[in-house]
C-alpha cells in the first residue's frame, strides 16, 4: 500500500511543505541526508509577504517569537576600518498600515535518510532509501523534491536546468561566532561589493552567531582553516579589536547562477524552491520564493489527495509560479548589476526595491481565478502582464492577486474583534467574504444553499464565511439567524470596503480567498461561488 507524500529535504521550503500538508490532515514522510539538524544563517531577510503566509500558515507567533527587524547597517572606511563613512538600511522602512503588514507541528524529520533512486510512475512513485543501515524501496502517491539546488529529485525527474553561471561573481560565506568588538544591533560593512568586500551580519546576537559574507578576489586559503580566515579579515579591514569564537560552518565558495526547470512537475513528482530555481542573493527573493512555492502546492496536493480535487489541479502550480519566478531571475539579476557597478557603493549596491517584498506577487493569468469586475486582460503584445507587480491605482484587489488584510473589524455586539482580517484565511480551507450594503434575503438564501451544497460531508467544511457589514452599521440585520454557519462582522472603520472596492453602487461584491491568501475570484452572487468551485473542486455528483 503506498504512503501519501514524501518530502526530500527538510529546509525551509521542505518543512513548510510538510506543515502545509499535514495541517490538511495527509500524513508526510520528510527524509534529508544531513545527519542532524544544523544551525547556520538560511536568508537574510523575510520579506513582508513571507510574513504574511506564517499567519495562514499558523506559524506567524513562533515565527514572531524568533524573527527581528532587519537591522541598520554600517559602512566603514579602509584602510582602518574604524571611521564610520555612512549608516542606511537595506530596504527603506515604511509604517505598517491594514494592506501592509508587520513584518512543533506534528512534522518529524528522518535524518540521516538519502533519496538513492527514484521511479516516477504513473500511479505511484518509488523511491530507494538509503541509510546507514543499508537500503530499502518504498511506494509513495507523490514526492516533493526539495532537497535544493544540488539535491537530486531534480536529476531523477530529467528536468532541464537552463541558465547563466555568473563567474565574474566570486562571494563566500560562513557562520562563525563573535565575542566582542561589533555591536549587534548593526550590520557591518568593509570595501566594495563589486570589488572586494568584508560584511559581518548578526544573526542571532544572544548566541554571538553572526554570518560573514565576502566578495572579490580571496586567496582560496582562507577557506582552508579558522585562523587564516580570521587572519585575512584582521588583514584587510585592521580591525584586530575584534574578538572572534569558533567557526560554526566551514566558509563556503558561491558563484552566483541564474537557473530554472521548464516545469515544477513531472508526473506525480514536484520540485519547490531552489530543487527549481536558482538565482543571486541580491533581492533576499530565494527563501521567500520557495516558501510561497510550498504553500501554492501544498493546498493543491491536499486537496486532490483527499480525492476533493481533480488531479488537473496540480499542473496550477507550475501554471502560478513558473511566470513569477522567471520574472523573479530577472529582477534579482537587475540587482547583481547594479550591485557590481563600480561607481555604486554598498549602500547602493544592496538597497532593495519595493517589489522584494512580493506584496505585488499575483496569478492574474491562471486558469482557476475569476473575476467577474474584470474585464479579461487582452494580450496586445505591447503591455505584459506582470507577475510581480500590481496596479496601486486600481480600485480593489483582483483575483489572482494577493488578499490584503483589514483591521477596526466588529462583531455584531459592538466588541472590537482583536485579530486583523489576515487571520481569517488558512491552508485548510477556503475563506468566502461577502459585502453587501443591503439586507437582501433571496442573496442571501441563494449564498445558504451554495455553500451548504459544496460544504456537504464530501468535502468536510472547505468553505468558511464571513459577512462583512459596512461602516456605520448600528443595528443587527437578522440574517444571523438564517446563517447560523457565518461569521458575521461590522467594518467600523472603513478598511475592509475600501481596500477591496465595494462601492453600494456595485452592488454585492463576494471575495474568495484561497488557503494561499490569493484571492481567487471576485464575484456578484452565488451563481459565481458555483462557477469557482467547479474550476477547483471536483464536480458534485447527485444522488439517485
Amino acid at each position: 500500500m503506498a504512503l501519501p507524500v514524501l518530502v526530500v529535504g527538510a529546509g525551509v521550503t521542505g518543512l513548510v511543505s510538510a506543515i502545509v500538508l499535514t495541517q490538511n490532515d495527509v500524513p508526510v514522510r520528510v527524509i534529508t541526508k544531513a545527519a542532524r539538524r544544523e544551525l547556520y544563517h538560511r536568508g537574510s531577510a523575510i520579506v513582508a509577504r513571507t510574513v504574511e503566509a506564517h499567519r495562514f500558515l499558523g506559524t506567524y507567533h513562533r515565527f514572531q517569537e524568533a524573527a527581528r527587524l532587519f537591522p541598520e547597517s554600517v559602512l566603514y572606511s579602509l584602510p582602518g576600518g574604524k571611521d564610520v563613512v555612512k549608516h542606511f538600511h537595506l530596504r527603506d522602512r515604511e509604517e505598517p498600515t491594514a494592506a501592509i503588514p508587520d513584518a512543533k507541528l506534528g512534522v518529524q524529520v528522518e535524518y540521516g535518510c538519502e533519496l538513492a533512486g527514484l521511479e516516477n510512475l504513473e500511479d505511484k512513485v518509488t523511491a530507494t532509501l538509503a541509510t546507514e543501515k543499508g537500503t530499502s524501496t518504498e511506494v509513495f502517491d507523490y514526492l516533493v523534491g526539495a532537497d535544493g539546488a544540488h539535491g537530486v529529485v531534480r536529476k531523477y525527474l530529467s528536468l532541464s536546468f537552463m541558465g547563466d553561471i555568473r563567474g565574474d561573481s566570486k562571494w563566500i560565506f560562513c557562520d562563525i561566532h563573535i565575542k566582542q568588538g561589533l555591536d549587534p544591533d548593526f550590520c557591518h560593512f568593509w570595501g566594495h561589493m563589486g570589488q572586494q568586500m568584508f560584511a559581518l551580519w548578526p544573526s542571532k546576537p544572544s548566541t554571538q552567531h553572526w554570518f560573514a559574507f565576502l566578495t572579490g578576489e580571496w586567496d582560496r586559503a582562507i577557506m582552508t582553516d579558522r585562523e587564516t580566515f580570521i587572519g585575512a579579515f584582521y588583514d584587510y579591514t585592521g580591525r584586530d579589536d575584534i574578538v572572534f569564537g569558533d567557526i560554526i560552518t566551514n566558509p563556503s565558495f558561491y558563484t552566483p547562477q541564474i537557473r530554472v526547470v521548464d516545469t515544477f512537475q513531472a508526473g506525480r513528482a514536484f520540485v519547490v524552491g531552489d530543487a527549481g530555481h536558482v538565482h543571486s542573493p541580491t533581492g533576499g527573493q530565494g527563501l521567500n520564493s520557495g516558501f510561497l512555492d510550498a504553500i501554492n502546492l501544498g493546498w493543491k496536493l491536499s486537496l486532490v489527495y483527499k480525492g476533493f480535487s481533480p488531479a488537473s489541479l496540480l499542473a496550477t502550480y507550475t501554471e502560478e509560479r513558473l511566470p513569477v519566478i522567471k520574472e523573479m531571475l530577472v529582477r534579482t539579476t537587475q540587482l547583481l548589476d547594479q550591485a557590481q557597478k563600480p561607481e555604486n557603493d554598498v549602500s547602493a549596491a544592496i538597497k532593495r526595491r519595493a517589489d522584494t517584498d512580493q506584496l505585488g506577487v499575483n496569478y492574474r493569468w491562471s486558469s482557476i481565478v475569476l473575476d467577474e469586475f474584470q474585464e479579461k486582460t487582452k494580450d496586445t503584445g505591447s503591455t505584459v502582464l506582470s507577475a510581480y507587480e500590481i496596479d496601486h491605482a486600481q480600485r480593489g484587489a483582483r483575483a489572482g492577486e494577493r488578499a490584503p488584510s483589514a483591521c477596526g473589524l466588529l462583531d455584531l455586539h459592538g466588541n472590537k474583534i482583536e485579530n486583523v482580517l489576515l487571520d481569517l484565511f488558512n491552508v485548510r480551507y477556503h475563506r468566502i467574504l461577502v459585502f453587501s450594503h443591503d439586507n437582501d434575503q433571496d442573496f442571501a438564501a441563494a449564498l445558504k444553499a451554495i455553500i451548504s451544497k459544496w460544504n456537504s460531508a464530501t468535502y468536510a467544511d472547505a468553505l468558511k464565511v464571513t459577512w462583512i457589514w459596512p461602516q456605520g452599521t448600528v443595528h443587527v440585520h437578522g440574517l444571523e439567524k438564517i446563517l447560523p454557519n457565518f461569521q458575521f462582522v461590522v467594518d467600523a472603520e472603513g478598511s475592509a470596503y475600501s481596500i477591496y472596492g465595494v462601492t453600494r453602487e456595485d452592488g454585492p461584491r463576494i471575495v474568495i480567498v484561497r488557503p494561499d491568501g490569493v484571492v481567487g475570484a471576485v464575484v456578484r452572487a452565488a451563481t459565481g461561488i458555483e462557477t469557482y468551485c467547479n474550476r477547483v473542486f471536483n464536480g458534485i455528483v447527485k444522488e439517485e
